[in-house]
């Protein structure tokens, strides 16, 4: 019996070994499979790991792509900035043929104006034999007149008129002075001589046709020329004034044109339109009338009856304010103007209400 329970024990006890061997064997079945497990996860993080690094080598790709799109629209820009400096070029290019242009217009333009002026030169060389011809009878009969002129014959003032012509009319203007000056008669010993203001004259023609191509220092040289013309027929007048003694018919023989006498001052008239406007203050009036022309000053009295007058002040303007009077109380009021003819005769009487 006892054989037969230790038989029994030991059976139990195999038995309980197998459970254990079977129970390590699910163990490392277990184990078998946890790490199955960590290898698939490891798998999925390796998938996943290159899944990202595709997706990393997808956005170098973008940018490469972007890169290679910027570079390109540089290159377009490039390209439109190059298209755009030769449009600038050819534009550049037909200014120049254009500037050509023009100075082959100017060339022939300027050999007319050259062809003008010998011509003009011409002309005037040829002009004191004809003035002399022309002038000969009426250079005896004025200088006979010149001679027996009565003594009181008002006095002319010579004008010379140089201030705003331009500088080709001056050279035209003194050219004539110079051959009527010299076919007159009337002035035998001239000052300045009147070689030096022919001089003068071809020295300022000379330089204003050099300073039309252009250049500071040529248009300043033309402008000290027309200085010393301009001096030199100063004294010319000063000469012809002199020697003339004012009167018209000899100034007229140089070629010179004779000043305007002074109109004599007129007497005024009444002022018009006079009218009393009530004054911004208590007691003020403020009297306006229309203007007269050369008037220097206009007198004002005033009347609360209109036939009593007693002066109120003198305006340079066409109104006046006053002061003094009864708020609400009506003056009569009147004005008259001033010049070197005297005052003038007193306006229409005109009421009006004080402040």
């Amino acid at each position: 019996m006892l054989c037969i329970i230790r038989v029994k024990l030991s059976i139990k006890e195999s038995m309980l070994r197998i459970i254990r061997v079977k129970l390590s064997i699910k163990e490392s079945m277990l184990c078998i499979i946890r790490v199955k497990l960590s290898i698939k996860e490891s798998m999925l993080r390796i998938i996943r790991v290159k899944l990202s690094i595709k997706e990393s080598m997808l956005c170098i790709i973008r940018v490469k792509l972007s890169i290679k799109e910027s570079m390109l629209r540089i290159i377009r820009v490039k390209l439109s900035i190059k298209e755009s400096m030769l449009c600038i070029i050819r534009v550049k290019l037909s200014i120049k043929e254009s500037m050509l242009r023009i100075i082959r217009v100017k060339i022939p333009i300027k050999e007319f104006m050259l062809r003008i002026i010998r011509a003009r030169i011409a002309i005037l060389n040829i002009m004191p034999v004809i003035l002399k011809e022309k002038y000969l009878i009426k250079s005896v009969s004025r200088i006979f007149y010149f001679l027996t002129r009565k003594t009181h014959t008002p006095m002319s003032n010579v004008k010379l008129g140089f201030g705003k012509l331009p500088i080709p009319m001056k050279i035209q203007v003194t050219r004539n002075i110079v051959v009527q000056t010299a076919a007159s008669g009337a002035f035998v010993t001239p000052d300045p001589p009147l070689a030096t203001i022919t001089t003068a004259v071809d020295a300022l023609e000379t330089a204003y046709e050099n300073s039309r191509d252009g250049g500071k220092a040529k248009t300043a040289f033309m402008y000290l020329q027309e200085k010393e013309l301009t001096g030199l027929m100063t004294k010319l007048v000063a000469y012809v004034q002199a020697t003339s003694g004012g009167d018209e018919t000899i100034i007229l023989l140089a070629g010179m044109s004779v000043k305007s006498p002074k109109t004599p001052p007129q007497p005024l008239d009444a002022p018009q339109n006079l009218r009393v406007i009530m004054g911004r203050l208590a007691g003020d009036i403020t009297p306006k009338w229309k203007n007269l022309l050369s008037c220097r000053l206009y007198m004002v009295e005033t009347s609360i009856d209109g036939i009593t007058w007693v002066s109120a002040g003198n305006s340079t303007k066409a109104t006046i304010t006053l002061s003094g009077f009864t708020s609400g109380s009506k003056v009569w009021v009147r004005a008259a103007g001033v010049n070197a003819k005297g005052q003038g005769p007193w306006s229409s009487p005109a009421q009006g209400m004080a402040a």
